[in-house]
């Protein structure tokens, strides 16, 4: 009976200690600003870079249409996380490990996906 009570408790402090540091993070309204701008930088220069991909003939107008859409859309889900309060980078996609390294999940995903050649 003691070690299950003294499992459920040490179980409830480690999810207590990972959730205290979300329920604490809080961003100023100059901090929020300052990410709201880098996000617009961003979307910024990845238009900029679809249209030199576009200019070089890499890619079609249709795909740099996408390209630039995407960086719309993924600016707009970011402002929209930050604004419910969900702050931080989020890499998304798959990936588990490979090539013997990385972590599970990796950042697979988190850019342009450019088509093959």
């Amino acid at each position: 009976m003691a070690r299950k009570l003294v499992l459920i408790t040490l179980v409830s402090l480690l999810i207590a200690a990972l959730l205290a540091p979300a329920a604490f993070a809080a961003l100023t309204d100059q901090q929020q600003k300052n990410i709201q701008d880098i996000y617009q930088k961003m979307e910024a220069l990845k238009k900029q870079l679809a249209d030199e991909y576009l200019k070089a003939g890499v890619i079609t107008e249709e795909e740099a249409a996408w390209m630039k859409e995407r960086a719309e859309l993924k600016t707009q889900f970011r402002l929209e996380r930050d604004a419910q309060g969900l702050y931080g980078p989020r890499c998304y996609g798959g990936g588990g490990m490979r090539n013997g390294g990385g972590f599970r999940g990796g950042a697979q995903g988190a850019g342009f996906g450019m088509r093959a050649q």
